[in-house]
């Protein structure tokens, strides 16, 4: 019965595939080259065909001049590798059909991959959460080098944090201050691979020279979705005598702001300050020594800290 199932997989990843129905538009058969529009479903369109049609030909949905950034990043990444779509799905094919095939025989010597990398997932898609920059990149947990970390030292060293990694849970702590207001994103490049930090506030209320401000802040991952709860991060942040505290596992990469906030899956509290007023934040990023699926904390724990 067990392998069944690895039998339809490999008999699946080897049919072939519908590249032209992902990777052309539907109207002109023409493959993606620039502007990729989309209409209120999702389904795509080259910009010329969608400037000659007020509906979609697949759905009958409207067209609202919405582009597909992310059909466009995975084309663009394709073009700076030298691949086709044609041959870039049959790379990913092939490594599906590795992926399905029985465990080889463990007796044998294993050099290929360190011991800490063996136990994740093969490379798969990640989007860069760096403030306007949603470039697709691609995971490989077998070298610490991998695409995500290049990008984040050659594209945004100036908001890239590097802390020392020890521990058997390979934790790697930070710390920085910022101000009170606005959006901070940063890049946190570890022994585990890279880490999004992002830490938004807003001013909700403002009197002049005071305001009431709301502080959201998580950790998200540079790794597959599978990947993500391998991994444990906890933030503490402390403004005006009050500290807050929050412990999770990563986010996943492809959550959005609205996704993540929403759902107060999150370091979330209020507080009273003043514009220049400096907030700190310490946390860290570790491996889930518990290697299981953890409910998500929807609390934030916040004290008040004074100082005598």
């Amino acid at each position: 019965m067990g392998s069944t199932g690895s039998k339809s997989t490999v008999a699946c990843a080897t049919q072939p595939a519908d590249v032209d129905r992902v990777f052309a538009c539907p109207v002109c058969f023409e493959k993606f080259s620039s502007h990729i529009m989309q209409c209120k479903a999702g389904h795509a369109l080259c910009e010329n065909c969608a400037n000659q049609v007020n509906r979609c030909p697949q759905c009958n949905k409207e067209f609202l001049g919405t582009r597909n950034f992310i059909l466009e990043d995975i084309i663009y990444q394709f073009q700076q590798m030298n691949l086709s779509p044609e041959s870039a799905v049959k790379e990913i094919m092939e490594l599906a059909v590795k992926k399905a095939l029985p465990i080889p025989n463990t007796s044998a010597p294993v050099t290929q991959r360190s011991p800490l990398s063996a136990s994740f997932s093969p490379p798969e898609p990640v989007v860069c959460r760096m403030k306007s920059c949603r470039q697709v990149l691609m995971t490989d947990s077998s070298t610490f080098l991998s695409q995500p970390s290049l990008h984040m030292l050659s594209k945004h060293s100036e908001f890239l944090l590097e802390p020392t990694t020890h521990g058997t849970d390979r934790r790697s702590d930070f710390y920085l201050e910022i101000s009170c207001s606005g959006c901070h994103r940063y890049a946190l490049l570890t022994e585990l691979g890279v880490f999004f930090l992002i830490i938004r506030s807003e001013c909700i209320y403002h009197d002049g020279y005071s305001g009431k401000y709301q502080i959201t802040a998580w950790v998200q991952g540079a790794c597959s979705d599978s990947d993500v709860k391998k991994f444990y991060s906890g933030l503490r942040i402390e403004v005006n005598f009050y500290r807050a505290t929050y412990h999770d596992i990563v986010q996943n990469n492809y959550k959005t702001v609205p996704d993540i906030e929403g759902s107060d899956e999150c370091l979330k509290f209020s507080f009273y300050a003043k514009s220049y007023d400096l907030v700190t934040v310490d946390g860290y990023t570790c491996l889930n020594k518990a290697r299981q699926q953890r409910r998500r904390r929807i609390t934030t724990d916040v004290e008040y800290v004074p100082d005598y």
